[in-house]
């Protein structure tokens, strides 16, 4: 291997390495059953999507190469935008109903 691809294999090994650290704090942080169920659900599609997208940047050729790079730029922000609007959200509900349940 190259000095090159042994520098790419080392940066995505520490990306790797700090997206499992905040998968873990996303589902660590979340108040109630509700929202500790939907960060898991959240962190196993983003891991295969990013895995998956790696993947295809790695493996695939030519174009389809490229097309795997612009999918995960442009899916998995606009992803992550949307799901922490919705665990927002997931939040408030079970506050809400904690509060109509406690008087």
């Amino acid at each position: 291997m190259n000095r090159e691809a042994l520098i790419g294999w080392a940066v995505v090994g520490g990306v790797a390495l700090m997206g499992a650290w905040t998968a873990y704090h996303s589902v660590r942080s979340a108040v109630g059953p509700r929202e500790r169920m939907f960060a898991r659900r959240v962190c196993l599609t983003i891991w295969t999507l990013a895995v998956g997208g790696t993947a295809g940047i790695v493996w695939l050729p030519g174009l389809f190469r490229w097309l795997s790079a612009l999918g995960m730029i442009l899916l998995v922000p606009a992803l992550l935008y949307r799901w922490t609007i919705q665990r927002q959200l997931i939040r408030q509900l079970d506050e809400r109903e904690h509060r109509a349940s406690s008087n």
